[in-house]
Parts: structure tokens; sequence; C-alpha cells
């Protein structure tokens, strides 16, 4: 029973010396404490001339005055563009338009009238044949 309190104990006591001794380097790594020094060489980092209380010289910062202003942002490329859906809508006869019965973007029902053509030609050509059909019976 003493030999077991006797090995606990010593080795408390170098895990609380090892502890001690290496106290700076662990509370460096988890950012609790000053730097941590250099164990592997067995010396502490010396102090830079110059700084009170042995502390570091503050780092050089460059300042500038912050304006306001319009920023653009702008993409320069080059390629095709392509529409996911299209319809192409073209008359079976030539033609010149005379009006457009629908607006973009706007839902048609089937068998609607979209586009009116000019019917003058179609006309001319309809009395003409009427014309000939006349001729044909005498």
């Amino acid at each position: 029973m003493r030999r077991i309190v006797f090995i606990l104990l010593g080795t408390l006591i170098i895990a609380g010396g090892a502890l001690w001794w290496f106290q700076p380097a662990f509370l460096g790594r988890l950012g609790l404490g000053r730097a941590a020094p250099n164990v592997a060489e067995g010396a502490r980092q010396r102090p830079q001339q110059g700084a009170p209380g042995g502390q570091r010289p503050p780092a050089p910062v460059e300042t500038a005055r912050a304006e306001t202003g319009r920023v653009a942002d702008q993409v320069e490329a080059l390629g095709t563009l392509a529409a996911n859906e299209s319809v192409s809508i073209a008359p079976e006869i030539a033609g010149r338009i005379t009006a457009l019965r629908f607006r973009e973007g706007e839902t048609v029902e089937a068998d609607a009238v979209l586009v009116e053509l000019d019917a003058t030609i179609a006309r001319s050509e309809l009395e003409q044949a009427r014309a000939n059909l006349s001729l044909a019976e005498d």
C-alpha cells in the first residue's frame, strides 16, 4: 500500500514540475498567456530594446479616409444567347401585316387570331379566279 502511495506521489510531483516548466508554452498555444518561450532551445525570449516593459512596439498601420462612390459591376464576355422556350409564328401565305392581336408574354387561346394580313391581294386574286371560272363556264 505504501509503495502505491509513493508511486502516485512521485508521478504527481513529476507531472506538476512538467506543467510548471511548460506552462507558458501551453497557455501560448491556447491564446491565454504571453507568447510561449522557445522550449526547444531552453532560452526565454529577450525583450526588444526601446519598448517599455519589454513589450513589442506596435505594428505600423496604413490608414485612409473612407469615401462614398458608385461601384459598377461589369462583366465583359463573348457568347451566344438562346431562349429556353420559343415559338415561331409564320404565315402560310405572304402578305402585309395590318394588326397584331396579342401582346408579348400574354397567354393566348388555341385557334385565336393573332395576326391580320392585308386582304387586298387575296381579294384581287379571288376576283381573278371568279372571272376565270365564269369564262370557263361560258
